[in-house]
């Protein structure tokens, strides 16, 4: 009886030690995805640094001029995120639309202002950005722009407003 139970645990114990290793091994694949997540996290924040490094700013002053960028092929998103991070300010749809087709002459600025206007207000739903208006109009910026409380960040306040007439 005593040598039954001695087998029952030593298989027992076996079986424990069994599955022991196989959750080692486990861990290890598991360590080993973490290392390769953290990798790939680093390189898109170098990428990221990268991107803002490659950020052409403009003086507020000056005259609207479009980022010598060529967006072929990118998304609306991407075009109207990049002005408003080159120019690092707020700005109005008629802005980022006269940027946008000084670019791309091709475009039809009713649809072009479509487009922006459509993807600002899906942007916001996201949480991606924010309105403010100022003299009756709207203007967007990026949702890390603002402070907690929806104000507009000082250093984005820089509107230029076109003369009517």
């Amino acid at each position: 009886m005593i040598e039954k139970t001695i087998l029952l645990y030593k298989s027992e114990i076996q079986k424990c030690n069994q599955r022991i290793n196989e959750l080692k091994l486990q861990l290890n694949d598991v360590e080993k995805e973490k290392s390769e997540l953290q990798e790939n996290l680093h390189q898109f924040h170098s990428l990221d640094k990268l991107e803002n490094d490659l950020i052409i700013t403009v003086d507020p002053d000056e005259k609207l001029e479009p980022a010598p960028i060529n967006f072929a092929g990118r998304s609306w998103w991407e075009k109207i995120s990049n002005y408003l991070k080159s120019y690092k300010k707020v700005m109005s749809s008629a802005e980022l639309t006269d940027a946008i087709l000084k670019i791309e002459t091709e475009r039809d600025r009713r649809s072009t202002i479509s487009s922006i206007s459509g993807t600002i207000s899906i942007k916001i739903k996201e949480g991606l950005a924010d309105r403010v208006i100022k003299h009756g109009e709207n203007y967007v910026g990026l949702i890390e722009w603002f402070d907690e409380n929806g104000n507009l960040r000082d250093e984005y306040n820089k509107l230029t407003r076109k003369k009517r007439g």
